[in-house]
């Protein structure tokens, strides 16, 4: 998925992933793939942040653009 998101001009930073259930690890990344391939198709300022945060029992995963009309 980074070499995808880097072919499309963006920087990719990773950081320490957690270890999940099977399941939601599947999940999770087909969830943050298809966010980020929104972004690559859509950005239209070469810049978007996708992050992926951990808590107990609990992930939650958010992209962003800055948009310019």
């Amino acid at each position: 998925m980074v070499v995808v998101v880097r072919l499309g001009g963006f920087q990719a930073l990773l950081g320490r992933p957690q270890a999940l259930p099977r399941g939601l690890d599947c999940a999770a990344y087909r969830i943050v793939q298809e966010a980020l391939t929104s972004v690559v198709k859509r950005a239209r300022t070469g810049r978007a942040w996708a992050t992926v945060a951990y808590a107990p029992g609990a992930i939650q995963a958010r992209s962003s653009m800055p948009w310019a009309g």
